[in-house]
């Protein structure tokens, strides 16, 4: 075992002697007016000790943990802020389709405005055209007899003559689309036929 030895420091210049010394190797001082500083015996220092793997492996899944909540977070905020446009499009309430019809403007294109069929003299409901509009018609008298008459008249509103150019037809069936020019407004039509009929108007303003 290795055993301690003891210094002596001179008073004077603070030299460290061996214990036996009599002067100080330095200043040469009486080692009997010295004191003696006892060396120190080293102590051991224990080994850093490491951290147990399970908090390390506690702390990644903590952090997982975090990640994964977060990432759900973000999607239901998306959810609830995401656009709504498209789902009031969808509906099938009729206040939020005119809703969404105002919201997001859209061209008037091929946009059909009456839609009806019968049989025998007949006038259809008004409706609205822009300047530009198609009168699409058609007429059967096959259960009738050999031929009948399909006569088509354009009214205004106020019962008038529109000067849009009437459908004229004498025939078995026949088919057929009239393009109109002229000054939008609200009309409507004026049938005369024995036999089975069908009209539509289409707007393309």
């Amino acid at each position: 075992m290795d055993q301690s030895e003891s210094k002596v420091i001179c008073p004077r210049c603070q030299k460290q002697n061996d214990e036996d010394s009599r002067f100080c190797a330095n200043c040469g001082l009486p080692q009997k007016q010295s004191y003696v500083l006892p060396t120190a015996t080293p102590t051991p220092i224990p080994a850093q000790s490491r951290a147990p793997a399970t908090g390390c492996l506690a702390w990644i899944g903590g952090c997982v943990v975090l990640v994964f909540a977060g990432i759900v977070g973000l999607a239901i905020l998306g959810a609830i802020l995401g656009p709504r446009h498209s789902t009031e499009r969808s509906g099938s309430n009729p206040s939020q389709a005119q809703s969404a019809s105002h919201s997001i403007p859209v061209r008037r294109s091929n946009t059909t405005v009456l839609n009806v069929d019968g049989a025998n003299n007949s006038t259809t409901d008004y409706f609205s055209v822009g300047n530009e509009w198609d009168l699409k018609w058609s007429y059967d008298c096959t259960n009738f007899s050999n031929t009948g008459n399909f006569i088509v008249h354009v009214r205004n509103k106020g019962g008038g003559y529109s000067g849009f150019q009437s459908v004229n037809e004498l025939g078995a069936q026949g088919s057929g689309t009239e393009h109109y020019h002229g000054e939008s407004g609200t009309y409507y039509l004026e049938i005369s036929s024995e036999c089975k009929w069908a009209v539509k108007a289409v707007d393309r303003s």
